[in-house]
């Protein structure tokens, strides 16, 4: 229910970055923080948080186009997203061949849409048009009648000459890590994941995804103090949150000296996060059945086994407290992991064992300092280096732009140790489904989390009271009424409110949902009458309360609150509210429970404004 995102790395995901290759992206996430990244950190650019398509080698570009005569040929480009676009529209948008030929006229100098026309063989009419939805999304600037691009374009000679300046800061990449593993391994013989995955078992995971990729892209690079106009995203979206945009010439090969480029897709909530640590490029990983979703997994039933078993084994009865799952629900699931090949969980003995590495809370703080600190010294003696001579050299050559490297130091860095015998081996394709598969307990700031310091909701970390527990009992009895036919009707308080749109939902009671829902001008007696929206009333009759915050003794307009509730006790969702005119009105839902009201606030003085 809901919408959410989540980090995906690779380029360098996110809850909430998300790094994709344009025509390679994978669906969102918890927090689509799924969560992929392009212009990123000086070498840690990564760039790809999100899984190429079953079957694909890596990234996906538009058709090649015929040669027009008279009109110059431009290269055809496959694009690498990173951070958080502004829509996943740009993901369509870069495919289309027009879209690449006027960002490419328009690199180096502005031009007018009939300049443009004229230079790339297309109706001046729809370059316009191209022209208008690539400025909506900041991928273009207009000075006057002219546009400019504002993505940065690499050719092949750009490409190597990018190739062959981070081959050396690969080097050193490779040698810091090297020279870490020692105290890194010793550190995770004191984890709890360390007595069921040896060291030899998820080291690739440890050093790559962890410490390569979150920790040196998606965490340090974000601290206060590291936070520099050269090793961020250059783009912006409407709302100022940075983002990336690259496009590379297509080529069989970007960087051929690179045996591997690392992806990782990642969906996280309050709870922990589920991830997927794979490679595409020079070699396709060809990944088995079934292809996980970790978002998916994340805020479904699947994440909630995995969560309770990372502690260690439980019987059937103690994973279902555990999960607060309907017991034939969690045996479905149960039965479901169990067949995958190799196996998701495990029964020994009458008690449940996860097969897959998630490392606890704990685990994870006494692996954070070492990883970060390890971090902290590539982001010094690597990235920022790294940043300013590939943008020196540009200059020497009279481009625009940095020279490219993508995620190439990270993972050329992390073949060497491979290749060497230090970490865990890359598996030849066809990898099984849980090549890579990981996850941890708890929460782990990247981002703007990190520089804002932004924490989940304490309050869901908080014993129910027993004043809430009352609370929950009535609407709960509420709740058993409206499903048996009774209709209600009361916006008095945020899981009043709740309650009256799901009786709205249910009853396909068109009055009583444009008294919780507002603005409701497009709410009319046919509103119900969309199969689509039956369906909604069908997924909201699933719905109960779980949690209820305090909410204001005497609010004001503006003032928001929220209904923590679950999806057939399986999914969480966070319905959020705002009070005006009296009531509690609806203000949107998320998946992203623990971070609700990151946006929420604002949510609501635009709705405000929008109903004065």
């Amino acid at each position: 229910m809901g919408t959410f995102w989540f980090k995906v790395a690779g380029i360098t995901v996110g809850g909430f970055v998300v790094v994709a290759v344009i025509g390679a992206v994978s669906p969102g996430s918890a927090r689509e923080s799924a969560t992929d990244r392009g212009a990123t950190p000086g070498n840690a650019v990564p760039v790809v948080r999100a899984q190429p398509a079953v079957g694909e080698s890596g990234p996906v570009s538009a058709r090649k186009a015929g040669v027009v005569p008279g009109i110059p040929t431009i290269p055809e480009f496959e694009f690498d997203v990173g951070g958080r676009p502004p829509s996943r529209s740009v993901y369509g948008l870069a495919k289309e061949r027009v879209v690449q030929k006027i960002l490419f006229v328009t690199n180096e100098s502005h031009l007018t849409a009939g300049e443009v026309a004229s230079r790339i063989g297309e109706a001046e009419s729809l370059v316009t048009q191209k022209l208008g939805e690539l400025l909506k999304y900041g991928l273009v600037e207009q000075q006057g009648h002219a546009w400019g691009s504002k993505v940065r374009l690499y050719t092949r000679a750009e490409i190597q000459e990018g190739e062959t300046l981070s081959g050396k800061y690969a080097q050193q990449e490779a040698e810091i890590l090297r020279q870490a593993l020692p105290r890194l391994r010793d550190i995770y013989a004191k984890t709890q994941l360390s007595k069921t995955f040896p060291w030899e078992d998820v080291s690739l995971i440890v050093v790559g995804a962890l410490l390569s990729d979150f920790c040196a892209v998606d965490r340090i690079p974000f601290r206060p103090q590291n936070v520099t106009e050269e090793t961020m995203y250059y783009l912006r979206t409407p709302e100022g949150t940075a983002w990336g945009f690259e496009g590379y010439e297509q080529l069989p090969q970007r960087f051929p000296s690179c045996r591997w480029t690392f992806y990782q897709n990642q969906s996280e909530t309050y709870k922990g996060a589920i991830a997927r640590f794979g490679y595409y490029g020079n070699t396709s990983e060809q990944r088995k059945e079934p292809i996980i979703n970790p978002a998916g997994w994340c805020i479904g039933p699947e994440g909630r086994i995995l969560f309770a078993l990372a502690e260690g084994p439980l019987s059937l009865e103690e994973l279902e407290s555990a999960t607060e799952m309907p017991q034939g629900v969690l045996q479905n699931v149960l039965g479901r992991m169990a067949g995958y090949h190799p196996p998701a969980v495990g029964n020994e003995s009458g008690k449940y064992r996860t097969k897959v590495p998630i490392l606890t809370g704990s685990d994870l703080a006494l692996l954070l300092p070492e990883c970060d600190r390890v971090a902290e010294d590539i982001y010094a003696k690597v990235v920022r280096p790294h940043t300013r001579e590939k943008l020196a050299r540009a200059k020497e050559l009279g481009r625009r732009w940095p020279l490219p490297s993508g995620t190439y130091v990270r993972d050329r860095a992390l073949q060497a140790l491979v290749e060497e015998g230090l970490l865990s081996a890359v598996t030849t394709p066809p990898v099984d489904w849980n090549f890579g598969v990981w996850g941890w307990t708890g929460f782990l700031p990247m981002h703007e989390e990190v520089t804002d310091g932004i924490l989940p909701d304490p309050f869901l970390l908080t014993a129910v009271t027993d004043d809430e527990k009352k609370l929950l009992r009535e609407a709960e009895s509420l709740r058993a009424g409206i499903l048996k036919g009774s209709r209600f009707k009361d916006v008095s308080t945020p899981a009043k409110a709740f309650l009256t749109r799901f009786s709205a939902f249910v009853h396909t009671d068109v009055g009583t949902l444009r008294e919780v829902q507002v603005p409701a001008g497009h709410i009319d007696q046919n509103y119900f009458a969309d199969p689509q929206r039956r369906g909604w009333s069908q997924e909201m009759s699933k719905l109960s309360v779980r949690r209820l915050p305090p909410t204001p003794a005497h609010p004001k307009d503006g003032d928001v609150g929220v209904v923590f509730a679950s999806y057939e006790r399986t999914f969480e969702d966070a319905h959020v509210y705002f009070y005006h005119n009296g009531g509690w009105r609806f203000l949107f839902n998320t998946s992203d429970v623990g971070f609700w009201s990151k946006n929420a606030k604002k949510a609501a003085r635009e709705r405000l404004a929008s109903l004065r």
